[in-house]
């Protein structure tokens, strides 16, 4: 099982997430050129932390990326991901991108502006459903509108019940802004009932248990 969470940063997360914004930006954007990058991307980080707007992504207990964005109105507007470069090519990118979509069950829509050398963001943005929306000199505008179904997969299939996940490996992405993923099983609203005395259906990977009314979205992989 691997267990994932895009959570709000703190003043202890300020010199890791720094850290890996410098590694990540200088590895992934084409001809990188940036005069005084470590000072402003210290200044750039510290005030995202200080309006909220910045986020960490841990895999397990140990951060290995962040995130900044806005919610607004049920819009988000992303400005950055950033992941450790040991981690590239292994799908941490869409994941995080998938963790903002379900941090929060008021989401509708999410926008970003990519910078033209920032090719690596384009894929990440493709791969996750984000429909190109402008195009400039130097960026590429994308926005992804949300299902208003809670349980959804990658065939968006509206109609798909809890139990059809009995036996797959799926990912299931928490309204807290956790994500696990393995093989899950179902749990029927009579079991967790007699279990737990709640009356609700929900799936199960390893010995972590989801009520329904806790998952946002559940991707088959």
């Amino acid at each position: 099982m691997i267990f994932l969470k895009l959570r709000q940063a703190t003043n202890k997360d300020f010199d890791t997430i720094t850290m890996i914004f410098r590694k990540s930006f200088k590895k992934t954007i084409h001809n990188f050129e940036f005069p005084n990058f470590d000072n402003i991307s210290e200044m750039h980080i510290s005030e995202r932390l200080s309006d909220g707007s910045l986020y960490a992504f841990e895999n397990g207990t140990a951060v290995i990326g962040g995130a900044v964005f806005f919610i607004k109105s049920g819009t988000v507007h992303i400005d950055s991901i950033f992941i450790l470069p040991e981690f590239f090519g292994q799908g941490f990118g869409t994941r995080i991108m998938m963790a903002i979509e379900g941090y929060e069950p008021s989401i509708k829509k999410l926008t970003v502006a990519v910078p033209q050398k920032y090719s690596i963001m384009m894929n990440i943005c493709k791969q996750c459903g984000y429909k190109e929306t402008k195009h400039t000199d130097e960026r590429v505008c994308f926005e992804k509108t949300l299902s208003q179904d809670i349980i959804s997969n990658t065939s968006n299939d509206k109609n798909r019940t809890l139990s059809s996940y009995e036996g797959r490996n799926v990912r299931i992405s928490l309204c807290s802004g956790e994500i696990y993923e393995g093989k899950c099983s179902y749990l029927s609203s009579g079991f967790i009932f007699d279990v737990f005395e709640v009356d609700e259906e929900g799936l199960q990977i390893d010995d972590n248990v989801f009520f329904a009314s806790d998952i946002n979205k559940v991707t088959e992989l």
